[in-house]
């Protein structure tokens, strides 16, 4: 049972094409879509989040997620994880020229969820290289960045 837990570790590190973000304080909607509760199409309101706030709030989501890869034992339980994080982001404004990442970063979340455990082989979208290099400069300022992320950046030495 140890070696399948750190074989399952390995490919969630190795693959980590997954998700982002759960949290964020940004302000949401009421549309809700019928399917899965979340904020289907929901537009939000107020101020983009800044670079560092966007990065926060995609690594609290891909945190969640590996945690749940990891301990939850049903299929169901990681689909919830994957719902709450998709919820998260349509309720969040990212940087004006993330948008069109975040709607496809959304997209490829919601493909995912009858497969939750699918986001482990299947890569994500990813921003504009421009828009990358950037998000990638604030994870390693991000405490809630604990695992590598998408975006392609060093891994952190471990503690």
């Amino acid at each position: 049972m140890r070696n399948l837990r750190a074989l399952l570790l390995a490919a969630v590190f190795a693959a980590l094409p997954v998700i982002a973000a759960c949290g964020g304080d940004g302000n949401g909607t009421t549309n809700r879509d019928s399917n899965n509760g979340d904020d289907a199409g929901a537009t939000p309101s107020g101020t983009p989040l800044s670079d560092q706030d966007y990065v926060r709030t995609l690594c609290i989501g891909l945190g969640k997620y590996q945690d749940a890869i990891l301990t939850e034992p049903t299929r169901d339980g990681i689909a919830a994880v994957v719902k709450e994080f998709v919820g998260s982001l349509r309720k969040i404004n990212p940087p004006e020229d993330a948008a069109p990442f975040h709607q496809e970063f959304i997209a490829y979340l919601d493909a995912a969820v009858d497969e939750p455990t699918s986001l482990v082989t299947k890569a994500p979208p990813r921003p504009a290289e421009a828009i990358r290099e950037r998000l990638v400069k604030r994870v390693t300022d991000t405490p809630e960045c604990k695992y590598p992320t998408f975006l392609g950046e060093p891994r952190k030495p471990s503690p």
